[in-house]
């Protein structure tokens, strides 16, 4: 074989070689995308394993509470975390019927609860916003387009960017109100002074408030006055209300609220952080019927 020939078997031989190197590096990157896609798959089904396990454990604690009352007291508020073979959880149980049910201002056929608005407005008020912002709130959940006098409907939303709808219909979660005019950030989310609107509001509850969860913000805003709620939650560190303390506090308060007013709650909201074996962490709420079984109804990330 002339040196010509051998040059050429030689450059053949090296250029199958860089190519079946090559092929082999990118069959490599792609098996250990595939793995790296694989392990991610199995991360995210562990902890949504865990995050069902965490919920199942806190159905299991509020069927143990069968007492007339739930107070921030008992053993359901205690924040646990649990070591399982798939990683972490930690559990915190928030009573979801001591907060203000926005959906429930607006009632059947646009038929306003006169008592749940006058509490949405002072609430409002109570933390330093104007009481306007519910016409907003009203105008948004609503069916129809004809905006209150300080409301908004499509009109305005169309006028954004991005442009959106009104919803016009029933709020699907607090966070929903993130959309709607006026509700801005330091709205939702408050400061070191006072609690954001997401702290005090609920769309799962049936209206009722629960007076021994609930947050002093919502105390005032129920027309307790400043000392009165000192009073309440002193006496809440001592041992859930009733009826008769109350009316001793104020009896025209309490009188005033009592259609709304209850001791024991039917919603909850379970809050679990959940990590696995490799670092990944997730955080849901999830909510809580205890109305009779106690059973999931709803949940959303945080």
């Amino acid at each position: 074989m002339n040196d010509q020939k051998k040059g050429f078997v030689l450059l053949f031989t090296l250029t199958f070689i860089l190519g079946l190197t090559a092929l082999t590096l990118q069959f490599h990157r792609y098996c250990q995308r595939r793995l790296a896609r694989i392990r991610w798959q199995i991360d995210q089904a562990q902890a949504a394993m865990l995050v069902r396990t965490g919920v199942a454990i806190a159905q299991e604690i509020l069927k143990a509470d069968k007492n007339n009352y739930d107070w921030l007291a008992e053993p359901w508020h205690q924040e646990r975390i649990f070591q399982v073979s798939g990683g972490e959880i930690k559990l915190n149980i928030e009573d979801e019927s001591g907060k203000i049910n926005l959906n429930g201002i607006l009632q059947a056929e646009g038929k306003v609860n006169t008592q749940l608005k006058d509490i949405g407005e002072r609430l409002l008020v109570v933390l330093g916003l104007s009481h306007n912002l519910l016409d907003c709130l009203l105008d948004w959940i609503d069916e129809d387009e004809f905006p209150r006098v300080f409301g908004a409907e499509s009109t305005y939303y169309r006028n954004l960017t991005p442009s959106y709808m009104a919803a016009n219909q029933a709020l699907f979660s607090a966070r929903e109100i993130s959309l709607i005019k006026g509700f801005e950030k330091s709205v939702l989310e408050g400061n070191e002074e006072k609690p954001g609107l997401l702290n005090l509001v609920t769309v799962v509850t049936d209206s009722k408030i629960n007076i021994n969860t609930c947050h002093p913000v919502i105390l005032r805003a129920m027309g307790f006055t400043e000392p009165e709620v000192n009073e309440i939650l002193a006496q809440r560190e001592i041992g859930p209300l009733e009826e008769a303390y109350l009316m001793r506090i104020n009896r025209n308060v309490f009188l005033a609220n009592r259609g709304l007013t209850v001791f024991r709650s039917g919603y909850f909201s379970v809050i679990t952080e959940v990590k696995t074996v490799s670092g990944l962490t997730d955080k849901r709420r999830t909510f809580l019927s205890k109305t009779e079984e106690v059973r999931v109804i709803g949940g959303e990330p945080i």
